[in-house]
C-alpha cells in the first residue's frame, strides 16, 4: 500500500467527462471527431470503430461524445452506433449481494427531504463484456470518509482511494490518497484486498441499479457504502 500526492488526482480528473453523460455507444465504424457539429469543422482526432465512448448530447445527426476526457462530435449518419450490453449473471460466491436484506445509503437528503436507501436486493452484478469498461471515477456521497475512487488498469486492476476525514481539534477535513495495486485480486465484478496492512475495506463489488453503474463497498460486516460511477 503506497500513499501519493494530490498531483495525481488532478491529472485523473483532467480526464473526466463533462457535462454528465447521458449514456454509452460503441462505434460500429471509425468515426473523425470534429470540434463542431459540421462536416468541415476541425478534426480532432479519429476514433476507431469498437470504442465505446461517453455519449454527451445530440444534435440532428451529430452525437457530442467524449473519450478519455477528449471531447467532440461525430457524424452518426450511415453509422450504427450500438450499446454494449451487460452480462446477465447471478451474485458469485464472493458477492456483497448475497446479504440481500442489508441496505446502504444511496442518496442524501436535499432540502430537508428523507435519506433514501436500497436494500442489497435491489442491486444487480455489473457484469460488462470487457472488463476495461469498470475503468473510471466512482464518487461517494458527501460526508463520506471514501469520497472517490479511481478504477485503473495497468495493465491489471488498480484503485487510487480518496479518503477525507474530518479533524475533530481543528474541524478540518483532511485528506489522504491511498493506491491499491498488488494487494488487488478481481473475481470477476468483486474486488478483493489482500494485504497485510491496514487498509480502508477488503471487498467492493461493480453493481448497477435504474441504469446506473457503482463500486458498493463493504467497510465493515454488514456495513456499506456506495460510490456512484462518473463515466470517463
Amino acid at each position: 500500500m503506497r500513499k501519493i500526492g494530490f498531483i495525481l488526482i488532478l491529472w485523473w480528473l483532467g480526464l473526466s467527462c463533462e457535462p454528465a453523460p447521458t449514456g454509452e455507444l460503441t462505434l460500429s465504424e471509425a468515426a473523425l471527431l470534429r470540434i463542431s457539429p459540421t462536416a468541415g469543422a476541425q478534426v480532432i482526432d479519429t476514433l476507431e470503430a469498437g470504442l465505446t465512448v461517453s455519449l454527451l448530447k445530440t444534435s440532428g445527426a451529430w452525437a457530442y461524445v467524449c473519450y478519455r476526457g477528449q471531447r467532440g462530435w461525430i457524424l452518426t449518419q450511415g453509422q450504427a452506433l450500438a450499446e454494449a450490453p451487460d452480462l446477465e449473471v447471478q451474485p458469485s460466491d464472493q458477492s456483497l449481494l448475497l446479504a440481500r436484506d442489508d441496505s446502504v445509503l444511496v442518496g442524501i437528503a436535499i432540502d430537508g427531504g428523507e435519506p433514501q436507501y436500497a436494500r442489497l436486493s435491489e442491486f444487480a452484478p455489473w457484469v460488462p463484456r470487457d472488463s476495461l469498461a469498470y475503468a473510471g471515477f466512482y464518487e461517494g456521497l458527501p460526508g463520506e470518509e471514501i469520497s472517490l475512487i479511481i478504477v485503473n488498469f495497468a495493465p491489471r486492476i488498480a484503485l487510487l482511494v480518496k479518503l477525507s476525514t474530518l479533524d475533530p481539534e481543528t474541524m478540518e477535513v483532511r485528506e489522504e490518497q491511498v493506491i491499491l495495486g498488488a494487494e488487488v485480486r478481481r473475481e470477476g465484478n468483486v474486488a478483493l484486498i489482500e494485504s497485510i496492512e491496514e487498509v480502508p475495506f477488503r471487498r467492493a463489488e461493480f453493481v448497477r441499479m435504474n441504469g446506473r453503474y457503482a463500486l458498493l463497498v463493504e467497510k465493515a460486516p454488514h456495513q456499506y457504502v456506495i460510490l456512484w460511477r462518473r463515466a470517463v
